[in-house]
């Protein structure tokens, strides 16, 4: 078995808390936001105030990560996360969740890089694949059980006392991280430290000039252009258009994260029977075929919770094999720009399908709009499985007893 020691127990324990607070988080304001009369519109604005921090700032997150130790970034991030929740219950308005949600985002902009840093300064590469795999499905387990807790608590409880013990689990959270042994080494290949914006170019240099780096950008970017408006439409979807009762939204997402689970398991099983090309190509196509259905499906709880499973297993299987190649393919001194730049990219792509998401809702419905979505990553399946570019298979990793 892979050997998780006292220091990788509490990076996973702390990333447990994180996604906690996160999954928390999001169901009770997507409710909230619901049940003051907000639409489509509504949804997609406050999304996309997440997206411009990214946008904007993205890159320099990528350049921080590279520079300062990952602890240190990850334990102001968490205060930070833990401080902005505690303001929640004293917004006013739909305009202040909007400026929370770039407040929040500005945040993510440090954390997110400093995460993917953080793991390969605990783990030895050799068991890197191995425990991205366990950390997704840890992640993956929240998701399916957090959201239905959550939605129950707000349903219950109210929106208050799920702020406030959000903030309480980044707490902890900054607890975790704080107590991990990280190894901070400089790369020997900087001789010196370049501006800030040198690093910011070099980080789209280096990804924009690896043919199959550049590839899977085209391919995620095309993909969060056509699933962005997933996020923002399917609780209009489940609660308006299906008329499923409130408490089910929960059950929902949380049957997405059961799939999700399922995915972080299967993979390290069959990765080393096909290339990174045929799984993404079946992860793609299993992912549109679900869109698809859920925009066809009837009323029945249970069939839309079936394909629920299913969407979240191709989604689990897209992410983990993006995931494992930018780890395992980037030089390390590059690993946070490129993580800056993959998420500055797709970030834009999907302000732009989030925007257009809510806007065809608005004249339409979310039936035609995740048909539309559906049949666009279909397509985007059949180009990448004909191009077959990423011809190897998963760097495999070795089991220490």
């Amino acid at each position: 078995m892979l050997n998780i020691n006292k220091n990788l127990t509490t990076y996973v324990i702390t990333t447990i808390l994180s996604r906690s607070g996160v999954q928390i988080q999001q169901i009770a304001i997507v409710l909230y936001l619901l049940h003051i009369g907000g639409t489509a519109s509504t949804l997609s604005l406050y999304f996309i105030a997440s997206f411009i921090p990214s946008i904007i700032m993205g890159p320099l997150g990528g350049v921080i990560a590279d520079r300062i130790p990952p602890k240190r970034v990850l334990q102001v991030t968490y205060i930070a996360r833990a401080i902005l929740l505690l303001f929640v219950p004293l917004i006013p308005s739909v305009w202040g969740f909007y400026l929370f949600s770039f407040c929040f985002s500005i945040i993510d902009v440090f954390m997110r890089p400093s995460l993917g840093t953080l793991l390969p300064k605990i783990a030895e590469e050799r068991n890197l694949t191995a425990i991205i795999s366990y950390v997704s499905t840890s992640r993956s387990i929240i998701d399916t059980a957090v959201p239905i807790i959550g939605a129950s608590i707000v349903y219950f409880i109210g929106y208050d006392f799920v702020f406030y013990a959000t903030a309480l689990l980044y707490f902890f959270s900054f607890v975790g991280v704080s107590a991990l042994r990280v190894k901070h080494q400089p790369d020997p290949v900087i001789k010196k430290r370049e501006s800030i914006s040198s690093d910011i170019k070099d980080g789209f240099k280096y990804i924009f000039s690896a043919d199959k780096t550049k590839t899977i950008l085209i391919v995620a970017s095309f993909m969060m252009f056509l699933s962005s408006g997933i996020k923002v439409l399917l609780p209009i979807h489940v609660l308006n258009y299906m008329g499923f009762p409130e408490f089910s939204f929960g059950l929902v997402v949380g049957t997405i994260g059961l799939g999700l689970t399922a995915g972080g398991l299967l993979i390290p099983k069959i990765k080393k029977n096909f290339t990174i090309s045929q799984i993404l190509c079946f992860a793609i196509l299993l992912d549109g075929i679900s869109i698809v259905a859920f925009a066809l499906s009837s009323k029945v709880l249970g069939v839309f919770l079936i394909i629920m499973f299913i969407f979240g297993l191709a989604s689990s299987s897209y992410a983990i094999m993006i995931d494992n190649y930018i780890q395992l393919k980037t030089e390390k001194n590059y690993l946070g720009r490129v993580y800056a730049t993959y998420f500055t990219t797709i970030n834009i792509v999907s302000s732009i399908g989030v925007i257009l998401a809510g806007y065809m809702t608005e004249i339409t419905n979310t039936r035609i709009v995740f048909l539309f979505c559906g049949i666009g990553i279909l397509g985007i399946a059949i180009y990448f499985g004909k191009k077959q570019i990423l011809k190897e298979k998963a760097i495999d990793y070795k089991v220490v007893s």
